[in-house]
């Protein structure tokens, strides 16, 4: 038995294909989330492992933990305070609940004395306004938060969060500080790690203050020193 044929239509054909061959136009845009924060994106460039910080050694405790509890006695410091007497300044932090006891017990008041002597508090004591823990929320570019760079995300952008240690301001211009309580990194491997993420912090900045942003530094407490990130090119 022979079946009639018959010859295609063309145009039913190409319309086909071309619904078949359809993709939707944001669909790059369906892998990047619509909020991230800095150490996120700073994460996925770098893998940055925080190791345990000498002068807060705990058995028991994490690094995060340990980093975690100097963050909080800078934060919480009564600075000047804290420049005269390191340990009178924990043990006020204790007795009010901001700081483990346990940890005043092994904190190297040693290093935070070097702190307190150096050229980086000498200019935090210049300052107009410390201001710390200072948190943002900017809007960057979609392919900054991407895994594939490639992609064009024409101009849509994502939500980035992020903390900054210590924002600097003076009459001309603002500085940026980081503490960092890494151990067996060379000043240079402290620049490749953070760097990107202090450049975000800038950008961030940049859009909250009316002056530039003049410098931005790491603090090594394993160190004992401050190191300078340089701008973006």
């Amino acid at each position: 038995v022979s079946l009639p044929t018959a010859d295609p239509d063309e145009a039913f054909l190409a319309a086909v294909e071309q619904r078949l061959a359809w993709r939707y136009p944001g669909a790059a845009l369906t892998q990047v989330p619509a909020k991230v924060s800095v150490t996120a994106l700073v994460h996925d460039a770098e893998d940055v492992t925080l190791e345990r910080p000498s002068f807060l050694y705990k058995e028991g405790l994490t690094a995060a933990e340990r980093g975690t509890a100097l963050h909080a006695f800078l934060q919480h410091a009564d600075l000047l305070a804290a420049a005269a007497d390191p340990e009178g300044e924990a043990k006020r932090q204790v007795e009010a609940k901001l700081l483990d006891g346990a940890l005043y017990e092994k904190m190297d008041f040693a290093k935070l004395r070097q702190f307190f002597a150096g050229p980086l508090f000498a200019r935090m004591k210049q300052a107009q306004r410390i201001l710390r823990e200072y948190d943002f929320i900017t809007a960057l570019p979609a392919a900054r938060a991407a895994v594939d760079k490639t992609a064009d995300y024409g101009p849509a952008q994502v939500l980035v969060q992020g903390v900054a240690d210590v924002v600097l301001e003076f009459e001309d211009h603002i500085e940026l500080v980081d503490y960092k309580t890494d151990r067996h990194k060379t000043p240079e491997q402290f620049v490749a790690a953070y760097r990107p993420q202090l450049l975000l912090y800038a950008a961030a900045i940049r859009r909250r203050f009316p002056k530039p942003v003049t410098r931005l530094t790491l603090y090594s407490f394993s160190l004992g020193r401050e190191i300078d990130i340089p701008p973006e090119e």
